[in-house]
């Protein structure tokens, strides 16, 4: 169990710096209009502002719990992935339904001609 809760916390941080580093530059008023779907930004920016605090404070109880002896701190931790693969689904389900393309949000512009 020690192992599995390593390797997960330490998925979760780098994770979750990586969630920062995509939120710095998608505050951005350049990167920001690079994406043609508003609904997708939308999901990406909520992505970026929820993820690296559920995956510190997952992280934190996981070992907490382990720490008192608790056998649910596998699954503590698994929780931000969870989250992520369910921000994930929703991102594919708007980009499919938008243009019935996984172009990630990326494709052509509406309102150009």
């Amino acid at each position: 169990m020690l192992t599995l809760l390593v390797a997960f916390s330490l998925f979760n941080l780098c994770a979750g710096a990586a969630c920062v580093g995509l939120g710095v530059r998608l505050f951005r008023r350049e990167a920001r209009a690079a994406w043609a779907s508003r609904r997708l930004l939308f999901v990406a920016a909520l992505l970026c502002l929820t993820f690296p605090p559920a995956a510190a404070a997952g992280v934190f109880i996981a070992w907490s719990h382990y720490l008192s002896g608790a056998l649910d701190a596998v699954a503590i931790v698994l929780a931000p992935i969870g989250w992520l693969v369910l921000l994930g689904v929703i991102f594919a389900i708007i980009d499919f339904a938008e243009d019935g393309v996984f172009d990630f949000g990326r494709g052509p512009r509406r309102d150009a001609p």
